[in-house]
């Protein structure tokens, strides 16, 4: 049994409970809550599935020696000189939306068929090591991480996600005030490729009360390692011009285009589930170009109404320094903020500053133990 299949049934369909509904200035209400959770959140638990874990394993796998052009220019550090930059020769500072952006920018080095030919037949096999590379970092224990403490945790994360400073906290809990008693719609929109997240789901549900809550099943928006999966760019401005409107390379690198023909309906319920929500709670990601899409429907939903918010819990590792010097939280704060604002107008992003709030306290929600690396002898559910 392959370590995280859950059931087609679980993936599939939302968990509805009996819930005693409360009326609010006489119509029947409920708070719309939706969680972006990107690959920080597998990070968080101890998987290495950062971009720099996965640069360094092709570079020890003497992938060198078999003749795919696109991965000989990843470990040659093509991407990191010639694209991406130097990063002041720090590795770590790129992510996986770094790298989309750079494969876009490598379909320049295309100039024939052959070219386009050999370029797909070498993308997929990359992809093909990518999974097989999470399959590797999801050989652990997990038995032993789905404690007692880990899924109490998972439920006070989803239940009470508003963890923020005092003064951001204040302002959310009013904004919010009068859904205190009415039902809570949770959504989950998974933009990693494993079901780590999903397995937490599932044992909560199994092992909790869910009374006041509607929790509905996650939406692998990117799919995951077992199924198909979608790396790449936003749109055809993200990749060479001349080879924009190539059906084949659209279908295999643009993320958005992808999903218009994959089989799954996950598109239109991320769509629906983003424009319905009222408060939306990113986590582990890094708000980068190839998920463009998304973050310019995050923000129409914030510039429809002044009631609804976005709260971005950022990872940075000063977090000691951020507390002891207000200069530098303000100015980390703008500088989170605008990762997500640069996709707005000018003349708006005042206005929709207000609505954008910052925790760099990541552990104050999904605050787990982490996983241990050992291979799992009995495989779980």
């Amino acid at each position: 049994m392959d370590l995280l299949k859950l059931s087609k049934n679980y993936l599939n369909h939302s968990y509805h409970f009996d819930i005693d509904k409360k009326i609010y200035n006489g119509l029947e209400t409920k708070m719309n809550i939706t969680f972006l959770i990107g690959n920080g959140f597998d990070i968080n638990i101890g998987l290495k599935t950062s971009y720099a874990d996965f640069y360094k394993y092709l570079k020890n796998q003497n992938y060198e020696k078999k003749e795919n052009k696109l991965i000989k220019n990843i470990i040659n550090d093509y991407f990191q000189k010639e694209i991406l930059g130097d990063y002041e020769g720090d590795i770590e500072k790129i992510d996986w939306s770094d790298f989309e952006i750079a494969i876009g920018s490598y379909t320049e080095k295309i100039k024939t068929e052959d070219d386009i030919e050999e370029f797909i037949k070498n993308y997929e096999e990359f992809i093909d090591y990518f999974t097989e590379y999470i399959e590797r970092n999801l050989d652990v224990n997990i038995q032993e991480f789905l404690v007692e403490e880990n899924l109490s945790n998972f439920e006070s994360s989803i239940r009470f996600p508003i963890n923020t400073y005092e003064r951001d906290q204040r302002n959310l809990d009013e904004k919010y005030s009068h859904y205190k008693n009415t039902v809570k719609n949770l959504n989950y929109i998974i933009f990693n490729y494993t079901e780590i997240f999903d397995l937490f789901h599932k044992n909560w549900i199994e092992h909790y009360s869910q009374g006041g809550i509607n929790s509905n099943s996650p939406i692998h928006i990117h799919g995951y390692c077992q199924e198909q999966i979608l790396l790449g760019v936003n749109d055809e401005s993200q990749i060479d011009s001349k080879l924009s409107s190539n059906e084949d390379l659209q279908m295999m690198m643009i993320k958005t285009i992808s999903n218009q023909y994959a089989l799954s309906t996950r598109m239109e319920r991320t769509t629906s589930v983003i424009k319905e929500s009222n408060l939306i709670i990113i986590y582990g990601m890094s708000m980068g170009e190839s998920d463009k899409y998304w973050w310019e429907m995050v923000l129409n939903v914030l510039r429809e109404d002044f009631n609804k918010s976005v709260l971005i819990y950022a990872y940075e590792t000063d977090q000691r320094g951020l507390m002891k010097h207000h200069r530098r939280m303000m100015s980390k704060q703008k500088e989170w903020k605008d990762k997500l604002l640069k996709y707005a107008l000018e003349e708006e992003k005042e206005n929709l500053s207000r609505q954008i709030f910052i925790q760099f306290d990541t552990l104050k929600i999904f605050n787990f133990s982490k996983l241990n690396p050992v291979v799992l002898k009995e495989l779980t559910n």
